[in-house]
């Protein structure tokens, strides 16, 4: 364009120096006029034009801006941001929705449908239920999602456990809502997640469907792909019985300085908070105090409370449950001091439930949790001179949880209604790659593989109010290899050890591998 212009300008100076006026040609002096104007009308055809590109390019620029922004506004708790496994973690909890979000220009129907989902196979030196090793397809999970415009958006996850379940019947199991289950060979097809999203603000989603709870944040995030363990934590298996999914409604967003100033630097809040069904420990019928409360003790006496998941379509009573979560997510930029460095890149919840147990809504459960995610900001570069983990990984992480259940209407003693549950884990990651194992893996590996040693200590209590029973512990400690955000080969040793008198003493090695797309 600017070549165009200077061109212009040293055609007109040229042919003004070069042909002076003279007296009595006034002909000669008109024609250089109108090749004038021919030449200005030409450069002003020509200027409209690379306007109009102008223009179309800065409004393709703004439809791939604002697809980007829903992009990463979809990360909340979909595949779409199975790309990068640690991108996906915080997503979840960060950007639910993003202020381009709401551009009424690109509102319109059918703006993407995306799926996705992952796989995993695992290896168990003790089978489940028997002394046998086994393989075990355990987990292939579809995600389907789709945006329907800037503020409704649908998301969903099916999943096939075990295999198949074609020789199965349908039926309501106690253990994943409604499903098609294959008694024989223990396959099981069932909804995970279904729901619906109408966002009014970044602060304030609507969600209405099938929702995973949230209670602590491995229910949330509890993906294969994801989990640095094969096996999920005792406590958010016992007391939090993941993955746990419930129909209700509610509202989550994500609050951030721009709206609340007064919030710290670099801090920023989300929240979840639903009313579902709950956990049920009855049939639905109401029978007598006695026969209600032996459905209920047959269900968590020493099992907590993960035969206690109800289907999706009805309840055994009509107290609904309340269930939130509230996160702070705290990573300021400007740090003066190691003590700062090391809360940088901390991500901390607080749980609460609340709602009836059994048919006739005499017991009553109320939980507590908190979780901590941590990834210690700059501490290991700045203040240890470590530098970062492989590919600019954070090093070193902490992944902790705790719970907390009382049962108003327990303390049955042994075999009986428990008066309280609690649980906590706590695992630590140390993210490495040495240089000679970096060189020999191929070159798209190079830029993208870590390696990870991890520890984790779990235990349960499943009564409180009496010492030593339904007590469970397990340590374990493994080393994982990760060529690809999204693909993961582990190994790990359990340790265990139960007061509960269940089979649970038996020590095991478990590896697996876990692929999402």
């Amino acid at each position: 364009m600017r070549k165009k212009f200077a061109l212009a300008a040293a055609l007109v100076c040229m042919i003004v120096s070069a042909a002076p006026a003279r007296a009595g040609e006034p002909d000669g002096t008109e024609q250089r006029l109108q090749r004038l104007e021919s030449l200005y009308e030409q450069l002003a055809e020509e200027l409209a034009t690379e306007k109009k590109k102008n223009y179309e390019l800065e409004k393709s620029m703004r439809h791939v801006r604002s697809q980007a922004a829903k992009s990463s506004s979809r990360q909340t708790d979909n595949q779409a941001f199975r790309a990068a496994m640690a991108n996906r973690m915080d997503a979840y909890f960060q950007n639910a929705v993003t202020g381009d979000v709401f551009n009424a220009e690109e509102n319109h129907r059918g703006a993407s449908v995306d799926v996705g989902g992952y796989i995993d196979q695992e290896f168990h030196s003790n089978g489940r239920g028997s002394n046998n090793s086994n393989f075990d397809q355990h987990r292939f999970i579809v995600n389907i999602s789709a945006w329907l415009n800037n503020r409704l958006s649908f998301n969903s996850e099916i999943e096939f456990e075990g295999g198949d379940a074609q020789s199965g019947t349908k039926t309501i199991t106690p253990t994943m809502g409604n499903s098609f289950n294959n008694r024989g060979g223990g396959g099981q097809v069932a909804v995970e997640q279904a729901y619906l999203d109408w966002a009014l603000d970044q602060a304030l989603v609507f969600r209405a469907g099938a929702i995973l709870v949230p209670f602590g944040r491995l229910n949330l995030l509890h993906d294969s792909d994801i989990r640095e363990f094969t096996e999920r934590p005792l406590p958010a298996r016992l007391i939090v019985p993941s993955t746990w999914t419930e129909a209700g409604a509610g509202f989550h967003g994500v609050v951030t300085r721009d709206a609340v100033p007064q919030l710290p630097d670099g801090t920023s809040l989300n929240y979840e908070v639903y009313v579902v069904n709950g956990l049920r420990g009855g049939d639905g019928r109401v029978d007598s105090e006695a026969e209600d409360r032996a459905e209920l003790s047959a269900t968590i006496a020493d099992k907590g409370f993960r035969d206690a998941r109800a289907g999706f379509r009805d309840d055994n009573n009509s107290n609904k449950a309340i269930v939130g979560r509230v996160g702070v997510d705290y990573s300021p930029v400007d740090l003066d001091n190691c003590i700062a460095h090391v809360a940088s890149g901390t991500q901390v919840g607080f749980s609460y439930y609340h709602g009836a147990l059994d048919d006739a809504e005499s017991v009553k459960l109320s939980m507590v949790g908190v979780d901590v995610r941590t990834t210690f900001g700059d501490f290991f570069e700045e203040c240890l001179g470590l530098g970062p983990g492989p590919n600019g990984t954070a090093r070193v992480e902490l992944w902790a949880e705790g719970y907390q259940a009382f049962i108003d209407g327990g303390n049955d003693g042994p075999g009986g209604i428990p008066g309280g549950l609690y649980g906590y884990y706590a695992e630590l990651h140390y993210r490495f790659m040495p240089d000679f194992f970096k060189e020999i893996l191929p070159p798209d590996m190079q830029d993208t593989a870590a390696l990870m040693l991890l520890g984790r200590y779990n235990m349960v209590d499943l009564d409180t109010d009496i010492s030593s029973s339904g007590d469970q512990e397990r340590f374990e400690f493994g080393l994982n290899f990760r060529p690809y955000p999204n693909f993961v080969i582990k190994t790990e040793y359990q340790m265990n050890n139960s007061t509960s008198g269940k089979d649970f003493d038996d020590n095991q090695f478990v590896a697996s591998a876990a692929l999402s797309f």
